[in-house]
């Protein structure tokens, strides 16, 4: 056996192992994107909107899959803080960008030149839901438990 034989060789044995790794690569992508759009979706079907109930169509490959508009009641602004406050409350802190992927994946269209400045908008304007953290990582959920002492009250020393 010369050296190009077996070089040869060693390429077959390596290709055998490559094709079953990426055809399961392949699998745990449309699974992971599958689980996002099927996750958002089904925060909207558990919405209190009476009628507001969204059909899940099984999908043959994610790649392939054209974003499916579905009709809803609520504003585009309702859409943007209820999908954010579910991806936030479930994954932690999340980007701008993010936060358009999964409302896109959705089918929600989002209104505006700049879709960033469209998002970023409304969630800065949700004061009593989302605040802005970089540290964090992005956009996260205001504590609902904070109680602000009101001025001119007294406040415990030491604190």
């Amino acid at each position: 056996m010369d050296i190009y034989e077996a070089a040869v060789q060693e390429l077959e044995a390596i290709e055998a192992q490559i094709k079953p790794l990426l055809a399961r690569r392949e699998e745990l992508r449309q699974f992971v994107e599958l689980g996002r759009k099927l996750f958002v979706q089904g925060s909207y079907a558990v919405s209190t909107d009476v009628g507001q109930g969204v059909q899940i169509e099984a999908l043959g490959s994610v790649a392939d899959a054209a974003p499916r508009r579905v009709r809803r009641s609520t504003s585009t602004k309702d859409q943007i803080i209820r999908c954010a406050q579910q991806a936030i409350a479930t994954a932690g802190p999340r980007k701008t960008a993010d936060i358009i992927a999964l409302l896109e994946a959705d089918g929600v269209e989002i209104g505006g030149s700049d879709k960033t400045l469209t998002v970023s908008s409304v969630l800065s304007r949700a004061k009593d839901i989302f605040k802005s953290d970089r540290a964090a990582g992005g956009w996260t959920l205001v504590s609902p438990h904070k109680e602000e002492t009101p001025q001119g009250a007294p406040t415990p020393a030491g604190s």
